[in-house]
């Protein structure tokens, strides 16, 4: 592994603390990892596709509708919960996602349900 590093022209580590720990137990070159902070791109934050204001109490899932995922799962669990709760979920509309779009339509779940 130690000669894959001194390969690399960088490594990037998401914190200083990350960045110590690759230059103590890894024992590469301080000015070869660089700090990138995670974030979000300022042009994302209202997005085009936003289609509800979420107000009130809600259940928010990021991530992709992957069958692996299990989202069916957490929508019939959230149908269980008797409560005026919203189920928010955030991912690319992919096949995946049309496809549990399509199933839930016109079902009652699916006005407790934002994608």
């Amino acid at each position: 592994m130690l000669k894959l590093q001194k390969k690399r022209k960088k490594i990037i580590a998401v914190s200083n603390t990350t960045k110590e720990e690759i230059v103590d137990h890894l024992k590469v070159n301080d000015n070869k990892v660089a700090v990138i902070y995670e974030g979000v791109d300022h042009a994302l934050r209202t997005s085009r596709n936003a289609k509800a204001e979420i107000k009130g109490k809600y259940f928010l899932y990021v991530g992709n509708a992957y069958p692996h995922k299990n989202i069916e799962r957490l929508i019939l669990a959230f149908e269980m919960l008797d409560k005026d709760i919203k189920l928010v979920l955030v991912g690319k509309e992919d096949y995946f996602y049309k496809r549990l779009i399509a199933k839930l339509k016109g079902k009652k779940i699916s006005k407790k349900i934002i994608f």
